[in-house]
């Protein structure tokens, strides 16, 4: 057995790879090595993951009362099509329910959701490896194991299912390997030490880390691997793979009365094999919520009779309008927040003057908040004329990344995979890893879109940014139970663990960490380099948005005519670049590219807005200020009357006003009165923007004006000759202060 299989060395950036090189060409012959050589001392990830295992959130109280995936102990149970936990006839109703209420997902980039079994097709073996670190001293890799996943199923397990996990894995097959890592990690009887003692071994203290190693390892082998290096669409071997997982789940509410009441939701979980962003890592797992309802119910909870009905089918009959069910609530998570969009307060299902009057009474806890309730009235239809309702919520995905890490980093990246759900386009300010903004350029205008297609949508021929992808297909939903479902089904038949081992063993989807920025800082906690777990370890998982653990994104609504920060101006392809690109936002280029280009781009109309969460808002953004200059002028500005650059024109205009005036050669210039500028006045014209909480940028314009008149007075009835002069003063200042 190799000890040293599954790690990989992760030196990708030019810089570190050198210095990499020169270490090890001081100590070492020279020897040539791929980019996963295996050996423990170049990665050590043990340093970066926690060292403890995740733990499984468990279905809710209402989910085991109601018995929602079926009741096994019924004489009518029956789950054969798919074996999945699942009551087949309830499974019809929630795979309806499903295409039902599936999202429309719009692309700011080309990466997609994806089925993640499928990946098992490109190899000959698909193996899931274990690593076993001692964590008594420094982290010691002592072992490591693989399963090839392709043989579970194939060559089943036999005997019984309570596996010594003292026996070698080498004398087992992959099948009985996997059974002994379900039966280690059962979640409700855990056999591993670090789960089943609060004291610990001081000579010896085991982890297993698992991890499936999707393709890719950085972010030039992630865009190399699915996107078309000439066209930018998703390679055409990946253009099958688009896939969501569906979770259906009761949650339990108390009215302000005191009375029992619930909500039923539907999850989509998306699975995505890497994430590119602010935060680089293996594997991405992002959801929302859909609470459904039906539309003569939908300002109220739910009684248990309305649960009942909905899970048993009774509200698929869409022809009477009062059973439709439609959608109350979509809750959209992405990092840890999550944004909810009500379409019952105000209900947007009533006709368009009730919901008028509901918005005038409703409290303005937001700013812009009237934008957001637009937005969803507008989306709870697929016409103008509001006679088919919407029930596909609409998902953008693939932000790009305004992050100050992006200065880091070498130009020529993408950083627009983050893979968070986003309700709208705009510019969401300080959500990502370090404060970083990310920003959805992408649009969708569905109304248009349900006019060429209808509303069942079409699969688009190529995938790239900007791609409407509907998921409203059997064939593209996988319905996923509670983990309780298939616990016992996992450790008794070898093809329910072919499918579902991944829902309750604690294993990474990629490989356990990337480089990132930042992910050096602490040891031992997520920087948001480190691969995922499954969607039962997530903490949304049958969970709504106040129970979630996710922060709520109350969204202020700001229109982006003006930079309002200088995250706003980074570019996600410029990385360092960026740099110079900052002096846009200074004095006087700020002034030139934000106030004097507005009224062209709010002309156009196509700037999105910028969302702020509460804590977030700053107190300013843009000022606007005028007012009267006065300029007192010196006695010495006079002699500018007679400068030697126009001292001919003035000699010339003596002259020629003697000449007119028949003067003779006895006339004289017998006075003179010497002129002085009077005090100037003139106007002041300031704007200032905020840049963040703590700084302005100010730029002023003044002007003054101010007049000087000499009188000659000559003998000999020659009338007085006055030489006037103005003066116009122009001053710009620009400053950036605290």
């Amino acid at each position: 057995m190799s000890f040293l299989s599954g790690i990989r060395i992760l030196a990708n950036r030019p810089l570190r790879a050198f210095l990499l090189m020169i270490t090890y060409a001081a100590a070492f012959p020279v020897t040539i090595t791929s980019a996963r050589q295996l050996s423990a001392e170049t990665d050590h990830y043990i340093s970066s993951i926690p060292l403890s295992y995740p733990k499984l959130f468990r279905q809710t109280h209402a989910n085991e009362a109601f018995l929602l995936f079926g009741d096994k102990a019924s004489a009518g149970y029956i789950d054969i099509d798919p074996r999945d936990g699942i009551d087949d006839r309830r499974n019809r109703v929630f795979m309806e329910l499903a295409e039902r209420f599936a999202p429309y997902l719009v692309l700011n980039s080309t990466s997609i959701p994806m089925d993640f079994k499928r990946f098992s097709e490109q190899n000959v073996t698909f193996p899931l490896r274990i690593d076993t670190w001692d964590l008594a001293g420094h982290g010691e890799l002592v072992g490591t194991d693989r399963i090839d996943l392709k043989k579970i199923g194939v060559e089943p397990c036999t005997g019984t299912t309570e596996i010594d996990a003292s026996v070698s894995g080498e004398t087992l097959s992959d099948d009985c390997k996997l059974l002994q890592l379900l039966n280690e990690f059962d979640p409700e009887n855990p056999k591993t030490e670090l789960t089943t003692k609060l004291a610990h071994n001081k000579d010896r203290r085991e982890i297993k880390v698992m991890y499936i190693d999707y393709p890719g390892y950085d972010e030039e082998s992630w865009l190399k691997e699915y996107e078309d290096g000439v066209t930018e669409n998703l390679k055409e071997r990946y253009r099958s793979y688009p896939r969501i997982y569906a979770h259906p789940f009761i949650s339990t509410v108390t009215s302000i009365n005191g009375q029992m009441s619930y909500e039923f939701v539907m999850q989509f979980w998306l699975y995505y094999p890497y994430n590119d962003g602010g935060n680089n890592h293996e594997g991405d797992w992002e959801h929302i919520n859909v609470v459904i309802a039906p539309k003569n119910e939908v300002e109220k909870l739910q009684s248990a009779e309305t649960v009942e009905e909905i899970i048993n089918g009774d509200y698929s009959d869409r022809s009477a309008p009062s059973k439709e069910l439609v959608i109350k609530r979509v809750e959209y998570y992405f990092h840890h927040y999550v944004i909810r969009l009500d379409y019952s307060k105000p209900n947007v299902y009533v006709q368009k003057n009730v919901w008028d009057a509901q918005i005038d009474r409703l409290p303005r806890e937001q700013v812009g908040v009237e934008g957001t309730w637009k937005i969803i009235r507008n989306r709870a239809y697929w016409d103008d004329g509001e006679t088919v309702v919407n029930t596909h919520p609409v998902i953008f995905v693939g932000a790009d990344n305004k992050g100050w890490d992006q200065f880091l980093a070498a130009p020529g990246g993408r950083n627009r995979d983050s893979h968070g759900s986003y309700p709208a386009p705009g510019l969401y300010r300080s959500i990502g890893p370090a404060g970083a903004s990310e920003e959805i350029k992408a649009s969708f205008n569905h109304r248009e879109y349900f006019r060429m297609h209808g509303s069942t949508g079409v699969i688009p021929d190529e995938i790239s940014y900007g791609s409407i992808y509907p998921f409203s297909d059997a064939n593209k939903i996988e319905m996923i139970p509670d983990w309780e479902q298939i616990r016992e089904l996992n450790m008794t038949d070898s093809s329910i663990r072919q499918n579902w081992y991944w829902m309750t063993l604690p294993l990474y989807f990629g490989y356990p960490r990337a480089e990132s920025p930042f992910s050096t800082i602490v040891d031992h906690v997520d920087m948001g380099n480190l691969a995922v777990h499954g969607p039962a370890y997530n903490s949304g998982w049958n969970a709504t948005a106040k129970e979630s653990g996710y922060s709520l994104y109350l969204p202020h609504s700001f229109p982006s005519l003006f930079p309002l920060g200088f995250q706003d101006n980074i570019k996600n392809n410029l990385g360092w670049l960026n740099a110079p690109a900052m002096l846009l936002q200074l004095p006087p280029f700020d002034a030139i590219l934000g106030f004097f280009t507005a009224p062209f781009r709010l002309a156009l109309g196509t700037q999105h807005p910028v969302y702020y969460a509460t804590e977030h808002v700053p107190d300013n953004f843009v000022t606007l200020s005028g007012g009267v200059s006065l300029q007192h002028i010196p006695d010495e500005f006079s002699l500018l009357n007679i400068n030697s650059d126009q001292i001919v024109e003035t000699i010339g205009s003596l002259v020629a006003h003697l000449i007119l005036s028949e003067a003779d050669t006895n006339t004289q210039i017998i006075s003179t009165t010497d002129g002085k500028f009077s005090t100037g006045v003139g106007g002041l014209f300031q704007i200032s923007f905020s840049v963040g909480k703590s700084l302005v940028t100010e730029n002023v314009v003044r002007h003054v004006r101010s007049e000087m008149r000499n009188t000659f007075s000559f003998s000999g009835g020659v009338p007085d000759m006055s030489l006037l002069g103005e003066l116009n003063l122009w001053e710009y200042t620009g400053s950036l202060r605290y």
